[in-house]
């Protein structure tokens, strides 16, 4: 979504509030509209304001768990709570077990997070949740169902970015019997999603681990950070805590579980003085040996926006 268009929406929705403030759809439309833009600091009061005008509306519940759950670990247990009330109110939902799924992933609970997968696909076939549960089991290391995974869902679509995440596997797991094939397939996705002007189905980062030129690397940077650098918004600020006499340390990343790279981060974020530092890492998962050295994790189950960092990097924020 573009400024304009948030800005335009934002005002429509105000002014139908202000005309009407107890319509509880409003206020849950004007949460969705802050989450949809990265922002789910705004959007936890409206969320939170549906509910209490119409308990027993499943959706609420559910988007407030899901804004909750993106300030890290500290509140997964009341975003998983918040998730039970929707299953109870709606228990036909299939997203709703599916963002349960990712949650309980998250949490460290691979066996009920993978219950809660199949318990969505159940309800209603979904490529996205298919993609998720295919996540968690190689986040577990269950390399050969996930990889199944990617590989039936790339069977019912050959032309589906889901080719990235099993071409990545393969060559994680050093299976190249398919390996060469879905890299030429990889390659067209990704030559028509620069020729389009968007955001490639992999990162600039594994575009690095990949055998592409240093040409389409760069392009595929370009793109990503061009596409993100559009996505501005003006943001609320918080009172810095002062009377913490420790320097505030953050570190951010994409990934930080089952990856050499939090392998080496693990051990130089064990070596800070604790005494002296206030250690943040902002993350959409994080390895147990940099868990239980770090003083905030701060998660997040979508793309970290730009917005979303630059508060929680800069300050310190409080329910």
């Amino acid at each position: 979504m573009g400024m304009n268009n948030f800005d335009t929406a934002l005002v429509h929705f105000e002014t139908a509030l202000r005309l009407q403030p107890n319509k509880f759809h409003t206020h849950y439309h004007l949460g969705q509209l802050y989450i949809s833009w990265g922002d789910p600091i705004k959007a936890i009061p409206y969320f939170e304001t549906a509910i209490s005008l119409s308990p027993n509306f499943a959706g609420s519940y559910s988007a407030l768990a899901s804004s909750m759950q993106a300030f890290g670990s500290k509140y997964y247990k009341d975003s998983l709570e918040l998730y039970k009330k929707s299953v109870n109110l709606d228990p036909r939902n299939h997203e709703t077990y599916s963002n349960i799924g990712i949650l309980l992933k998250n949490m460290g609970n691979f066996q009920d997070s993978f219950e809660a997968f199949e318990k969505s696909l159940s309800l209603r076939a979904s490529t996205k949740t298919e993609i998720n549960y295919a996540h968690a089991l190689e986040e577990n290391k269950e390399y050969k169902r996930a990889l199944q995974i990617y590989s039936d869902v790339f069977n019912e679509n050959s032309n589906s970015s889901v080719v990235c995440e099993l071409f990545l596997l393969e060559q994680r797991i050093c299976e190249w019997s398919n390996w060469e094939s879905h890299l030429q397939l990889m390659k067209k996705q990704i030559e028509f999603s620069l020729k389009e002007g968007k955001i490639p189905c992999i990162t600039p980062a594994m575009g690095l681990f990949s055998p592409f030129s240093l040409s389409e690397d760069l392009q595929i940077a370009q793109i990503t950070s061009n596409k993100i650098a559009q996505h501005k918004h003006q943001y609320t600020t918080w009172n810095v805590d002062f009377d913490n006499p420790r320097i505030k340390l953050g570190y951010i990343s994409s990934y930080l579980k089952n990856h050499i790279v939090a392998d080496l981060v693990a051990e130089i974020i064990r070596l800070h003085d604790k005494e002296k530092f206030e250690v943040f890492v902002y993350a959409p998962s994080l390895d147990e040996s940099i868990l239980s050295n770090v003083d905030h994790f701060i998660g997040t189950l979508t793309t970290l926006s730009n917005s979303w960092l630059r508060k929680f990097t800069r300050i310190k924020y409080k329910f």
